[in-house]
């Protein structure tokens, strides 16, 4: 008998969606829609005239940016780490 997953009913920009999501990940999720809201939101009043869609793509294209960012920066701090390491490893290497 399998244990079906919970469903998370979630409104974004005025329209409600429900999704079947893993088990814990509920809290999750209706933070990350409620964020997408603020964005599409402060968007929204800054560009009243654009559609629903122009809204919802530029909202996706600019938290997609924010990531890519994030990835950068994170990448940036491993090779840091990495490099910090090796030099540590190298200077208690006895002579």
């Amino acid at each position: 008998m399998s244990v079906s997953q919970p469903v998370l009913a979630v409104t974004v920009f005025g329209r409600d969606y429900q999704f079947k999501v893993p088990q814990g990940q509920q809290t999750q999720l209706q933070q990350l829609a409620d964020s997408l809201n603020e964005k599409l939101s402060v968007l929204h009043s800054q560009s009243p005239l654009s559609s629903r869609d122009q809204l919802l793509v530029l909202t996706t294209l600019n938290t997609l940016l924010e990531l890519s960012q994030l990835q950068q920066q994170s990448a940036q701090a491993q090779r840091s780490i990495s490099n910090l390491l090796q030099q540590i490893s190298g200077q208690l290497k006895p002579a």
